[in-house]
């Protein structure tokens, strides 16, 4: 075989390597590439999920001394969210988010009857009970997605401490 020949083959074998391992690293990458998009689109509805549940916790909260058409509405928004969103929540925030809604539920209950009944004394610690745990949900959410605990960012503000004694005293 001559030498230019030679040449003329192992110049072939060289081209056709260098476009199999082109082809290969850019199959490689546009792998990693789709993962990590995948990746970065989870993470994102993961985020506005719970941030999401974060609102609606707020809103629980708050919503505890509000009329009962607004509970009403606050209720049928919690339960829809839950049902098109609770897999995107972690296992944290999911059990919380489900407990806040049934004692979200469970508050007005309690709260009328306190007013009623002469064991007046255990649906208050009841009451009381729900208003912390509800408190508790909004760390349990904003830690699952690895912020620094905020429970203490919402507190029922005087005033509602003043009216809910006053419908108490009523």
């Amino acid at each position: 075989m001559s030498e230019t020949m030679l040449v003329a083959v192992v110049t072939g074998l060289f081209s056709l390597l260098g476009v199999w391992l082109g082809t290969f690293l850019t199959e490689k990458r546009y792998k990693t590439d789709r993962k990590d998009k995948f990746a970065l689109v989870a993470l994102d509805k993961k985020l506005d999920v719970h941030q999401k549940a974060f609102a609606l916790a707020v809103k629980m909260v708050t919503g505890l001394l509000a009329e009962q058409t607004s509970r009403e509405q606050i209720t049928k928004e919690a339960v829809e969210f839950w049902n098109n969103n609770c897999l995107f929540l972690s296992y944290e925030a999911r059990e919380a988010f489900q407990k806040g809604i049934s004692d979200f539920v469970d508050y007005s209950t309690y709260w009328r009857i306190s007013k009623d009944k002469p064991e007046i004394e255990k649906f208050r610690n009841e009451c009381e009970r729900i208003r912390n745990d509800l408190r508790k949900l909004l760390g349990i959410v904003a830690e699952s997605v690895g912020f620094a605990n905020v429970s203490n960012v919402l507190e029922l503000g005087e005033e509602n401490k003043l009216k809910q004694k006053e419908e108490l005293n009523k």
